[in-house]
């Protein structure tokens, strides 16, 4: 399992801060974290999947934010290579 990991590196993309509400900390309510889109060396995707469509149909940019430690590693925008 993803939990299950060897080393503190390993076991910090699965701390997340959390809020009050026992939710996520610091992301938009409506983010969900994808455990498996763990990357080494940067964090765990965490998106709002509501938005998400299947890849093929995708046309609308999205903001990702990378949860690693307890804290936002990054935010960056996706989206599909037509807006390129």
């Amino acid at each position: 399992p993803p939990f299950e990991q060897p080393t503190p590196e390993g076991r910090a993309f699965y701390v997340w801060g959390k809020d009050t509400n026992d939710t996520i900390a610091n992301i938009p309510d409506t983010f969900t974290a994808a455990t498996d889109t763990a990357v080494p060396s940067e964090a765990v995707h965490s998106w709002d999947h509501d938005l998400s469509g299947p890849v093929a149909d995708w046309f609308d940019p999205q903001l990702i934010m990378g949860l690693y430690d307890g804290k936002i590693r990054f935010w960056e925008p996706m989206f599909p290579h037509v807006f390129v």
